[in-house]
C-alpha cells in the first residue's frame, strides 16, 4: 500500500548533498599548524665517485611527507660530458642505506641505480619522463639522452624512490628525528656512457647535496595523541623493500633460487645485462640485453607462476607480445588504459647494436613475476624462507646482436625481490620485521 511519508530534515539534507545542492561550509578537517620545506645538508659540501654522502635528519618534532620531499644536487663532469643513457642522475647512486637514530636498518638497496631506472620507466608514463622526470635527468623519446656537462647541472631526485619514504602517511618524528641516510656513489664507468665525438669523462663531483623535506607541524593535541600511541602499542608503518642478488654465467639455461626470508613476497624482477658492458663507458650500463627468452617460469612450494611455463617461439618483436603483456600485468598496467608504461614493445625487444648507435635505442627488457594473491590489495604476498625459497627457471635463445659489439658475455642477471617490511616505531626505538 502506498503511503505518503513526510520527508524529515536529515533525508532532505542528504538528498541535497548527493545532488551538490547543499550550500554549507565544509568542515575544517586540517590538523596541521604549519607546513613548509625544511633543508638538511650533507656532512660535506662536495663528494666524488665511490664516496658516501651522509645525512643526519634534523626534522625535530615535525612530521614528514616522504612523497613530496626531494634530493637536490649539482653534478659536474670532469674530462668531458657524461651521457646518462637510458637512466637518470640516479645512475650515480650505487647503494642507499637508511638507519634510525638507534642504528636499526630501515632500508638497504644495492645496485639502486638499476632498480630505480626500471621501476620508473615501467611504472611511469612517457609524459612523466618529459616533465618531472626531466628534472631527474631522463631523456625523452628513443634517442634523446640527458647529458651532464663539464659546467655542471642541477638535478632533482624525488625521495619516494627510496622504499621507506614511499609512504602515503606522514612519517612521525619518532622515526625521522636523527635518522641517518647513507648514499654511496657509483664509479664513473658504470654511471655514464661515452657520447660519440666527445672527450672521455674521467670523473665527476657532486656539489652541495641537499634534502628538502616536506614537513608538517601538527597541533599540540594531535602530537600528544600520536606520542601516546607510540609509547603504548607503537606506530605501524609498512613499505615495500627490495632484496638484490646477482646470478651470472655463459649458459643459456638458468635455474636458481632467491634465498630471502619474508612473510610477504610480492614481486620478482630479473634484468639481464652483459657483465663487460656494466663497467664500461662504451655502453649504456643501465640498459638490458636484447630480449631472448624462449621460456620462463617461477615456483614457490607447489604454486607455479604461471601455471605452465610461458613459451615464446619467436623471440623477436613479432612473437614476444605475450611476454611483454605478462610484464605489464606484473606492473599492474594491463588492467587500465589511463596510466600506461613508458616502455614500448620496441624498447622491450631492441638489440644492443641499436642501443650503442647514435642516437641510441634504449633497451628496457626484463622478466617479472607477480606473487600478490589479492585483487583488492597489493600487500598479500607469499611466505618465503630458506626452506621455501623462490625458484626461477629461465631458458634463453641468444641471437646475433644480443651482446654489445666487442663483448661475448658472460651474462649477468640482476634479481630483485620486492617484499613487505613492517616498521614499528616506539618513542625511543624501532622494530623492523620482514
Amino acid at each position: 500500500m502506498d503511503e505518503n511519508v513526510k520527508m524529515n530534515d536529515s533525508l532532505t539534507n542528504s538528498l541535497l548533498q548527493v545532488n551538490n545542492l547543499l550550500y554549507k561550509m565544509s568542515p575544517a578537517l586540517g590538523i596541521a599548524a604549519r607546513r613548509n620545506h625544511r633543508i638538511d645538508f650533507a656532512q660535506q659540501a662536495q663528494y666524488a665517485a665511490s664516496e658516501t654522502i651522509v645525512y643526519d635528519c634534523q626534522t625535530g618534532s615535525d612530521f614528514v611527507g616522504g612523497k613530496n620531499s626531494y634530493l637536490k644536487l649539482k653534478v659536474t663532469a670532469i674530462g668531458g660530458p657524461g651521457d646518462l643513457g637510458s637512466g637518470s642522475i640516479c645512475n650515480i647512486i650505487n647503494r642507499i642505506v637508511v638507519r634510525s637514530r638507534t642504528g636499526k636498518e630501515l632500508t638497504r638497496v644495492e645496485n639502486f641505480n638499476l632498480l630505480c631506472k626500471n621501476i620508473q620507466v615501467w611504472d611511469c608514463p612517457e609524459e612523466w619522463k618529459a616533465t618531472a622526470g626531466k628534472a631527474q635527468g631522463y631523456g625523452t623519446g628513443s634517442g634523446v639522452a640527458n647529458v651532464v656537462p663539464e659546467t655542471g647541472k642541477v638535478f632533482i631526485i624525488p625521495m619516494w624512490v627510496i622504499p621507506c619514504f614511499n609512504q602515503d602517511k606522514l612519517l612521525p618524528p619518532q622515526l625521522m628525528s636523527g635518522c641517518r641516510i647513507e648514499i654511496t656513489l657509483e664509479n664513473v664507468a658504470t654511471a655514464f656512457r661515452q657520447n660519440s665525438g666527445d672527450t672521455l669523462i674521467t670523473a665527476y663531483v657532486v656539489d652541495r647535496p641537499e634534502i628538502h623535506w616536506d614537513t608538517y607541524d601538527l597541533a599540540d593535541a594531535y602530537k600528544r595523541k600520536i606520542a601516546e600511541m607510540a609509547s603504548r602499542q607503537g606506530l605501524n608503518i609498512l613499505h615495500k623493500e627490495y632484496f638484490h642478488t646477482i646470478v651470472s654465467g655463459s649458459d643459456t639455461d638458468f635455474n636458481f633460487d632467491i634465498k630471502k626470508a619474508a612473510s610477504k613476497a610480492l614481486k620478482a624482477m630479473i634484468i639481464s645485462r652483459s657483465t663487460d658492458a656494466v663497467s664500461s663507458t662504451d655502453f649504456d650500463s643501465m640498459g638490458s640485453l636484447k630480449y631472448d627468452y624462449s621460456q620462463y617460469q617461477s615456483r614457490i612450494g607447489a604454486d607455479y607462476f604461471p601455471n605452465a611455463p610461458l613459451s615464446v617461439d619467436d623471440i623477436e618483436l613479432a612473437g614476444n607480445a605475450e611476454s611483454y603483456y605478462q610484464t605489464l600485468f606484473v606492473w599492474n598496467k594491463s588492467a587500465n588504459c589511463w596510466n600506461p608504461s613508458s616502455v614500448t614493445p620496441n624498447q622491450y625487444t631492441s638489440d644492443q647494436a641499436a642501443a650503442n648507435a647514435f642516437p641510441p635505442h634504449y633497451n628496457n627488457s626484463l622478466i617479472a613475476f607477480n606473487y600478490n594473491k589479492s585483487h583488492v590489495s597489493d600487500l598479500q604476498g607469499y611466505i618465503v624462507s630458506n626452506s621455501r625459497s623462490i625458484l626461477i627457471d629461465l631458458k634463453s635463445s641468444p641471437v646475433a646482436g644480443a651482446y654489445p659489439t666487442g663483448t661475448t658475455g658472460p651474462r649477468r642477471l640482476d634479481v630483485y625481490l620486492q617484499y613487505l617490511r613492517a616498521v614499528k616505531v616506539y618513542v625511543s626505538n624501532v622494530e623492523v620485521k620482514d
